[in-house]
C-alpha cells in the first residue's frame, strides 16, 4: 500500500500520534513531512481537526463570558472613581504620582473597553477563526488584569491620600510654628537692640474696678501712662483711650487735653493723679 506525507501542525505536538515516523535524526520536528501509511495519516489528520474544533468552541463560550465579567469590572471601576474622587475634594494634598497611575490606567482602561467589544461583535463568532478567537480571548484577559489592578488601587488610593495629606498637613504647621517663633524672637531681639526692657505682664489681683472704664490724659508724675493702665486692669477695671458717656473716670495730670475738656462737657468725674492713687490704694487693700 502506497504511503503518504503527512505534515506535523506547529502548534499541535500532543496531535503526534504514538507510531508515526521518524526523521533521519530520529526525533520529528515541526511542520517535517514524514512518510507514514494512509491509515495512519488520516487518524492524525482527523484527531488535529477534532483538537481544533473543541478550542474553536471553547473560544466561542469563553469569549462573551469574559466580555460580561468586564463589562462588570468597568461598572466597578466608575463606582469606585467616584468614591475617589469625593474624598479627593476634601483634601489639601494629594499624592500626584498616585493620581497620574490612577487616571492612567483608567483612560487606558475605558478606550480599550469598547474596542474589544466592537471585535466581539463585529461579526458572530461561529464565522471567526479559531486563531482570531483565541487573540480576541488572550486580549480579554489582559484587559480584565489590567481592570482588577485598577480596582486593587482605587481601593487602597483614599485612604493613602488621606495620610498623606494628614501628614502634609502637620509639616505644613509645624512649619508654619516655627516661622512664627522665629519672628517673635526676631522681633524680641531687634527691641533689645534698641534698649527696651521686656516687663512681664501683670496679672489681675481684684475686681474692685470691674465695670469702671477710666481715662488718663496729661503727664502723669507718679507713674506712666502704662503704667496708670495696668494697675486699671490688675484691679478689675478697663483702660480707654477716648471719652464717652460710657466712661467712669478721667484722671487728669499737668497740662490735660482735649479729653479733659470733653470729661466735662458729658459730665464724667474728673479725678487728680492723688485722687486716682487714693482709690488704687483702697482698692488694694480691700
Amino acid at each position: 500500500m502506497a504511503q503518504q506525507l503527512v505534515k506535523i501542525p506547529a502548534d499541535k505536538e500532543s496531535l503526534q500520534p504514538p507510531r508515526v515516523g521518524r526523521s533521519r535524526a530520529g526525533t520529528l520536528s515541526e511542520g517535517e513531512a514524514v512518510a507514514v501509511p494512509p491509515a495512519e495519516a488520516t487518524t492524525v489528520q482527523a484527531r488535529g481537526a477534532m483538537e481544533a474544533y473543541r478550542q474553536w468552541r471553547k473560544y466561542q463560550e469563553e469569549i462573551p463570558n469574559l466580555a460580561a465579567t468586564a463589562e462588570k469590572n468597568l461598572l466597578w471601576i466608575e463606582s469606585a472613581l467616584n468614591e475617589y474622587r469625593l474624598t479627593s475634594l476634601e483634601l489639601t494634598f494629594r499624592l500626584d504620582q498616585m493620581e497620574a497611575e490612577i487616571w492612567d490606567s483608567y483612560n487606558q482602561v475605558r478606550e480599550e473597553y469598547p474596542r474589544l467589544k466592537q471585535r466581539t461583535t463585529r461579526k458572530p463568532l461561529i464565522f471567526t477563526s479559531r486563531a482570531a478567537l483565541e487573540k480576541l480571548s488572550q486580549d480579554w484577559k489582559a484587559h480584565i488584569e489590567r481592570q482588577e489592578k485598577l480596582l486593587d488601587l482605587l481601593s487602597k488610593a483614599p485612604e493613602s491620600q488621606k495620610v498623606y495629606n494628614t501628614t502634609q498637613l502637620l509639616r505644613k504647621h509645624l512649619a508654619e510654628e516655627h516661622a512664627r517663633r522665629e519672628e517673635n524672637r526676631r522681633v524680641i531681639q531687634k527691641m533689645l537692640d534698641a534698649g527696651v526692657t521686656p516687663v512681664a505682664e501683670r496679672q489681675k489681683r481684684s475686681d474692685a474696678f470691674a465695670g469702671l472704664t477710666f481715662v488718663f490724659t496729661g503727664a502723669l508724675q507718679r507713674f506712666t501712662r502704662e503704667e496708670a493702665e495696668a494697675l486699671v486692669r490688675e484691679l478689675g477695671g478697663k483702660a480707654s483711650g477716648s471719652v464717652s458717656r460710657q466712661t467712669s473716670y478721667v484722671v487728669v495730670g499737668e497740662s490735660p487735653g482735649s479729653k479733659y475738656q470733653k470729661a466735662l462737657q458729658l459730665g464724667v468725674p474728673v479725678l487728680t493723679e492723688e485722687e486716682f492713687l487714693k482709690m488704687v490704694k483702697g482698692a488694694q487693700s480691700s
